[in-house]
């Protein structure tokens, strides 16, 4: 088998998504080779509402949900190197 050099693991932050990272974390110490943690944060979609504007703000809904998602990947991060 040829050697791996990245390996690119997505997360949803879910167990089954932990158990996945976590072979890939086997895997890079195996090969020697590169892990590369994805999530994506999809934007939230606006529905208009008709009668007024709304208390909601989408822009800093979404801030907030890409900087707690690179908050748990810097954890998954941190966690996986001090496996290793």
């Amino acid at each position: 088998m040829l050697p791996f050099k990245k390996i690119l693991c997505p997360t949803d932050f879910s167990e089954p998504s932990y158990e996945a990272i976590k072979t890939a974390g086997e895997l890079t110490f195996h090969f020697g080779s590169e892990l590369c943690l994805l999530h994506v944060v999809s934007p939230v979609p606006v529905v208009p509402m008709s009668g007024g504007p709304t208390t909601f703000d989408v822009p800093l809904y979404e801030q907030e949900l890409e900087v707690s998602s690179r908050k748990s990947l810097e954890r998954l991060s941190i966690n996986l190197n001090g496996r290793n």
